[in-house]
């Protein structure tokens, strides 16, 4: 089934979000929350300029692949469940394709009947050949 527009709005939201929300957002919210308006421009001036330095990303790096890593799990997980409805829907009776296998086997059964029954007269003119040739 394809998925809704929740669903597809969700993904991108959960993925880009948590890559700026985490390392970058919430510590100059953080900041911005605690401080009055004066030490706010100063203070994040200074907070952004850290943040966006290298040794504080590659800290933040080890919680990103942590939180992407269980994000995979997750949708891994999802994509599974519904590789595993649709084989159990391919396997019902009711589906198209059972019937279409059911029905393909029907029309081999008069040609297997027809291939059994050439095979016994070959057999059957075999046996007479042999006893024509023996008898003379």
């Amino acid at each position: 089934s394809r998925p809704t527009l929740l669903t597809r709005l969700f993904a991108p939201v959960l993925t880009i979000g948590a890559a700026l929300w985490f390392p970058i957002v919430q510590p100059v919210l953080e900041i911005a929350l605690a401080r009055t308006f004066t030490e706010f421009s100063r203070e994040t001036l200074l907070l952004v300029v850290q943040l966006l330095g290298a040794s504080y990303l590659i800290k933040s790096v080890g919680f990103l692949m942590i939180y992407f890593f269980a994000l995979w799990m997750w949708l891994r997980w999802l994509a599974s469940r519904r590789i595993l409805r649709a084989l159990r829907r391919t396997t019902d009776d009711q589906h198209p394709a059972a019937a279409i296998i059911t029905w393909a086997g029907r029309l081999i059964d008069p040609v297997e009947r027809h291939a059994a029954r050439l095979r016994a007269l070959s057999a059957r003119i075999d046996e007479l050949t042999t006893r024509e040739r023996s008898a003379a």
